[in-house]
């Protein structure tokens, strides 16, 4: 969650639930992330290159990510 949380800027419990509800995206975008980290659950890699995060999953994330300057 905290990954999460870093990418979209502010903290989960802090967010303002979505008017019309989570946007489908976001879910996917969620679903996205899970199935990451259930495919690369291990501590240490044995024979496998290491792999980022799906691009597509920040791509959406960053769509719904508020900025402040100032």
């Amino acid at each position: 969650m905290a990954y999460v949380e870093a990418q979209i800027g502010f903290a989960l419990g802090d967010a303002v639930e979505f008017p019309d509800g989570t946007p489908a995206d976001v879910e996917q975008a969620v679903l996205m992330v899970a199935a990451h980290f259930y495919e690369n659950r291990e501590a240490t890699l044995v024979g496998v290159s290491a792999q980022e995060m799906p691009i597509g999953a920040l791509d959406i994330i960053r769509e719904h990510r508020r900025y402040s300057f100032g």
